[in-house]
């Protein structure tokens, strides 16, 4: 017979609040987009078989950002004499089309232009400025004067986008809008992924022209 039991025991639950998916995607990619010291850009081939490896530096041995160093491209900057070991060991290391930069930032835009229907959020407006006044990796006169001028526009948009990513994107996802959780992963996924199809399909809203109309329509929410 078993003994009897001279204390009550009781059981006692807690709430514990699960944090969706995609929020914590969204604060890891930005996580590790501030955690970019730089970006160096070079290239190799001709013509129609142009590649761009893009190199990104990052001051943080927590960062997600597969540590893919396998590109072909020989740095433009190995030239300069790298003497330290930081130079030379790039977090990531990947190589992209001139026509990856050009769909990165239409699928910035695109998110940006589906998440709102009137006026723009800070986030929204500041990221929009950099994409509307920027550099444009797909302008007409863009590979005009020569792979070293655009290798310096690549790394000025890129590096840009990312700052400006970076510093507007509110951790904390309460009253962010879609966009603000959509960038963030769109910037991370380019720089860390051989190609960016992880990105979100809701987002990806044909502009094969990215025309006069859309930007019109946008520069108008400026002057409001």
């Amino acid at each position: 017979m078993l003994p009897k039991l001279t204390k009550k025991r009781s059981v006692t639950f807690q709430t514990v609040e699960v944090e969706p998916a995609f929020v914590t995607a969204k604060r890891n990619a930005l996580q590790d987009l501030k955690s970019v010291e730089r970006i160096r850009i070079s290239y190799s081939g001709k013509g129609n078989k142009m590649r761009y490896a893009v190199e990104v530096f990052t001051n943080s041995s927590n960062c997600r950002m597969a540590a893919n160093t396998t590109s072909t491209i020989s740095s433009a900057s190995s030239t300069e004499g790298l003497t330290s070991q930081y130079e030379s060991h790039p977090t990531v290391r990947i190589e992209r089309e001139q026509d990856e930069f050009v769909d990165l930032r239409d699928k910035v835009y695109n998110s940006m232009l589906l998440a709102h229907s009137m006026q723009y959020c800070k986030f929204c407006s500041e990221v929009l400025d950099e994409v509307m006044n920027g550099v444009d990796p797909g302008g007409v006169f863009f590979t005009l004067f020569g792979e070293n001028r655009v290798v310096r526009k690549l790394t000025k948009f890129t590096e840009d986008l990312l700052a400006r990513t970076a510093q507007s994107a509110h951790t904390d996802s309460q009253g962010c809008c879609s966009a603000q959780m959509l960038v963030p992963r769109a910037v991370h996924d380019f720089l860390s992924t051989t190609r960016t199809t992880t990105y979100m399909k809701m987002c990806q809203v044909e502009n094969p022209l990215y025309n006069i109309g859309h930007r019109l329509h946008v520069l108008a929410y400026f002057y409001m």
